[in-house]
């Protein structure tokens, strides 16, 4: 089994968050919520806590608690998926508020979001910081080879073509496919909620194609984890789920034929090779 330490507790934001809610709330008055040490018969055992993290998950009925939760690094389950899409979309109300000011919106980690039964959002992730995900698109080291290359208005380049042709001319099969975003799982276990949310909302759908064949291929392995372009993917899971149900919504991937840590180990050394800079945690 592939194992690495669980991600970090998100920084507690309350105040800022209070903030942006609408309305004042007691969190002590609210019946909604109940907490759970250990996890039901079916659900599976839990993943290692991580330093200073919290064991609890929180079931709650109240959208505006769970943000708060959320805000604190709380764990938060919800019973159907067509509430997580709830949570997501009021994240994205929560996020426009904030901008509205001036301020940027805490950093809400959707892997802190589950829902029983389903890969909502990471469920069965490898516990992976995201820091030490490999990027095949990115901000290039200053010198490096990929720093000769066109870049983005971001100033990004892609080596995802690079790093698929080069596994190519090693032996190693790549295709391209379309598969339910349901079917997928995380290797990271961090999500940043209101990026996410963003590419939920309308204008996200409009500038990158979520939920329909004309998105960007994202890197799976053969065993069904991503490995590039987690928040894409865990958009189309959030569209999926808006009628209550997984299964619908496919999206378009680069399989590559090869388990999961084999490929991470490859593709951070290609990374590192061509000049890549890991993304921010």
């Amino acid at each position: 089994m592939f194992l690495s330490r669980p991600s970090e507790p998100v920084t507690p934001f309350r105040d800022s968050v209070l903030k942006y809610l609408p309305g004042k709330h007691d969190q002590a008055a609210h019946s909604g919520g109940r907490r759970r040490k250990t996890p039901e018969k079916g659900e599976g055992r839990k993943p290692a806590k991580g330093k200073g993290e919290d064991d609890e998950v929180i079931r709650t009925e109240d959208f505006d608690e769970a943000i708060r939760l959320l805000s604190e690094g709380k764990r938060v389950e919800f019973d159907t998926p067509a509430k997580a899409y709830t949570l997501v979309k009021r994240m994205h109300e929560f996020a426009q508020r904030a901008r509205k000011e001036g301020k940027k919106a805490p950093n809400l980690d959707l892997c802190k979001v589950t829902v029983p039964g389903t890969n909502m959002f990471c469920g069965g992730n490898l516990g992976i910081e995201r820091a030490k995900m490999p990027q095949l698109s990115g901000k290039p080291r200053a010198g490096s080879a990929a720093d000769a290359m066109p870049k983005n208005d971001k100033g990004e380049v892609n080596v995802g073509k690079m790093f698929t042709d080069s596994l190519r001319t090693s032996g190693v099969d790549v295709s391209e496919r379309s598969v339910p975003a349901s079917r997928l799982r995380a290797s990271q276990a961090q999500l940043v909620g209101p990026n996410v949310a963003w590419m939920m909302s309308d204008e996200g759908q409009k500038a990158l194609g979520i939920g329909t064949s004309k998105q960007n291929r994202i890197f799976v392995s053969r065993d069904g984890y991503v490995i590039d372009g987690h928040h894409r993917w865990a958009a189309n899971v959030g569209l999926d789920s808006s009628d209550g149900s997984l299964g619908d919504i496919d999206m378009p991937v680069t399989m590559i034929d090869l388990p999961i840590s084999e490929v991470l180990a490859r593709a951070n050394a290609f990374a590192d090779e061509v000049g890549i800079l890991p993304k921010e945690a």
